[in-house]
């Protein structure tokens, strides 16, 4: 499923980049790039944790699961308030912040989707998983071929973009809701406990620490770029850097059920 859609994805988002031109793309690549960097914030290693905690011990999925959505949340609402004050203190103008506002959002839906995809695979409920993985792409997708054939390249606006992730990040993630709820023994019914919270981000925190230096090492060349060269640079750079991406990708697909697998 992944071979069939990512691919496709690729030459959409290059025609999404031709489409915006560069200096526009560039500051785009940026900002997006800027969310990833902040996102180990949101995430904080829960969803690798999660994701090995749950495969090796499934009967701990419903104390877990309704444990830490409250927890998701509290993480989602500070890691948007200190993107908002990096981007304030990178010097970014009003329409760059809801830009970045908007990219930040759609990290924190993400994250939802990730958390709900780490207990899917720690269950190894994989084919369940696997539909959800290309769920986002397949609507995201379409809403942009359409954007494509209904409006001109002097049209096209970057932020329209950033509005068709947030309809496929929401989708997919309901989607996977619907999934762990009717596809497993899991009931939901949040409950927010401070010292399972703060024991549970201690017991994250190597898989946080991780993140935060791959998040650094992989994608801050890109805001570097742009605060100090321009977007024109940064847009430049995006072009083949994101192919790059697209590559690493492939890696990245083998690693998810192999690590629930190795868990088990």
């Amino acid at each position: 499923l992944n071979l069939l859609i990512k691919p496709l994805w690729v030459f959409i988002e290059v025609e999404v980049q031709n489409k915006a031109g560069i200096e526009q793309y560039g500051l785009y690549f940026a900002l997006f790039n800027l969310s990833l960097i902040l996102n180990m914030i949101l995430d904080g290693g829960i969803v690798n944790f999660n994701n090995k905690k749950i495969a090796a011990n499934p009967s701990l999925a419903n104390q877990y699961i309704n444990k830490l959505i409250p927890l998701r949340f509290l993480l989602g609402l500070i890691y948007l308030v200190l993107l908002i004050v990096v981007g304030l203190a990178l010097g970014y103008k009003t329409s760059s912040i809801l830009l970045l506002a908007t990219l930040g959002f759609n990290q924190f839906l993400l994250a939802v989707l990730m958390f709900l995809r780490s207990n899917l695979q720690g269950l190894h409920f994989f084919k369940s998983d696997s539909i959800i993985s290309i769920t986002d792409r397949v609507i995201m997708a379409s809403l942009v071929l359409y954007m494509f054939y209904t409006i001109s390249a002097a049209e096209f606006n970057i932020r329209w973009f950033a509005y068709i992730q947030t309809a496929g990040y929401a989708v997919a993630a309901l989607l996977a809701f619907v999934f762990l709820v009717f596809h497993s023994s899991v009931k939901i019914k949040p409950q927010f406990s401070l010292r399972f919270s703060l024991a549970y981000l201690k017991k994250c925190f190597p898989y946080a620490l991780i993140g935060i230096f791959m998040l650094l090492y992989s994608f801050s060349d890109s805001v570097i770029l742009e605060r100090y060269r321009g977007d024109t640079e940064a847009g430049i750079y995006a072009q083949s850097s994101r192919l790059l991406l697209a590559l690493i990708n492939f890696s990245y697909l083998f690693s998810v059920p192999l690590l629930p697998m190795f868990a088990r």
